[in-house]
């Protein structure tokens, strides 16, 4: 089974992430911030990254550690916020259903991101 690593620090929010991509077959791991999320020994065997906009307080620093994360980042930003560059993740608009979010995860986990 795949593991997915979700940071969001919104605890609702992250329950329902998981939830979401539990019932579709994949196993989270699940963080309120960003060190701690890409700086566990864990993390280097996700398959990808959910990540929610609201969790990033420096760009530039997550811009530098989604790039040395070795794997798929999906970025979920809320339009009105949305960043300028963010080419080194791949962005899902806030609000959506669960499709679409387990559709973004199970193609970056199977490298067609």
């Amino acid at each position: 089974m795949a593991q997915v690593i979700v940071v969001t620090p919104d605890v609702a929010f992250r329950h329902s992430l998981t939830f979401i991509l539990e019932s579709g077959g994949v196993a989270v791991l699940s963080y309120g911030a960003l060190g701690p999320a890409f700086g566990t020994p864990q993390a280097n065997h996700a398959g990808c990254a959910v990540v929610d906009d609201e969790a990033i307080h420096d760009w530039q620093y997550a811009q530098e550690l989604f790039r040395s994360f070795s794997h798929p980042v999906i970025l979920l930003i809320d339009q009105c916020h949305r960043p300028q560059d963010v080419s080194y993740a791949r962005c899902l608009a806030k609000p959506f259903l669960g499709e679409p979010l387990l559709q973004a995860v199970q193609d970056a986990i199977a490298g067609e991101s």
